[in-house]
């Protein structure tokens, strides 16, 4: 379950995040959890959500449980991204 918002700070200029969690059980196996927040600063032609195309420069950070580490070989309990996305609609 997650859900993203979008605020436009002027025309071109979108603020944008988002907050999701991941849960499973496999059969045989302990609860598996990840939770992941992303903040994307906008470059946009419009100020409305569906305004296209855009910028986004994302900065993600990741949370895993010991059931999650575990089942993925991790040692961590978290990570962070950063990346650049273009999305255009035709």
């Amino acid at each position: 379950v997650g859900g993203r918002v979008a605020y436009a700070l002027s025309r071109n200029f979108k603020l944008q995040a988002e907050l999701g969690t991941s849960s499973s059980k496999p059969t045989g196996g302990s609860d598996e959890r990840v939770t992941k927040l992303t903040i994307a600063p906008t470059l946009t032609t419009g100020p409305n959500y569906y305004d296209r195309p855009e910028l986004r420069l994302y900065a993600s950070y990741f949370s895993f449980n010991d059931g999650y580490k575990q089942a993925h070989g991790l040692t961590k309990s978290n990570i962070s991204a950063l990346g650049a996305q273009v999305e255009v609609w035709f």
